[in-house]
């Protein structure tokens, strides 16, 4: 148990020093299913990006505010990306369906779009602005997370920016 705890903060401080991964900087491109990519977006509408995972208990509690966000009526789309390996995209659709998810959502069996996002916890979530540049980046669960998220992306929608530049507070992280 002590050495897979000092993997992963060994992997959360790599992924923290890199710096490649900035709020302020260009969002990394990603691809899922081949068919979806950051581009899609770009110059659209600004986009709630969540990395989530349906093994997790801590992502699978931010759930339903993605499904509040894609039922709201702003100018924002909503896309979570299930980056846990195994789960494919007929796993994916069943658990939307019983969960009674209707927002978009992508397998990322091989975890190629979570590394691109230096994402060392799930959930985690980036606001990209129409520009794709990311405005803020929430890692963790908790109700303090929930308002934010919410409160930031609202922010986002009809503003065009975020304007919080401290995490806040979370219950627990995957």
């Amino acid at each position: 148990m002590l050495k897979l705890c000092l993997v992963c903060l060994i992997v959360a401080l790599t992924s923290v020093a890199s710096g490649e991964v900035t709020v302020g900087g260009d969002a990394p491109d990603f691809t899922v299913q081949q068919q979806v990519t950051l581009d899609c977006f770009k110059g659209q509408q600004p986009l709630v990006l969540m990395f989530s995972a349906t093994g997790c208990p801590w992502a699978r509690r931010e759930l339903p505010p993605m499904q509040e966000l894609q039922d709201a009526d702003l100018d924002l789309a909503v896309l979570v990306i299930n980056s846990e390996r195994n789960r494919d995209a007929d796993f994916l659709a069943s658990f939307m369906a019983q969960n009674e998810f209707t927002f978009p959502t992508a397998p990322d069996p091989t975890l190629e779009n979570a590394k691109a996002y230096e994402v060392a916890h799930t959930p985690t979530f980036f606001l990209i602005d129409k520009e794709g540049t990311i405005a803020f980046r929430h890692e963790g669960s908790g109700a303090d997370l929930r308002a934010a998220l919410i409160e930031d992306a609202t922010e986002l929608a009809q503003e065009g920016t975020v304007s919080r530049t401290e995490a806040v507070n979370v219950e627990g992280k995957g």
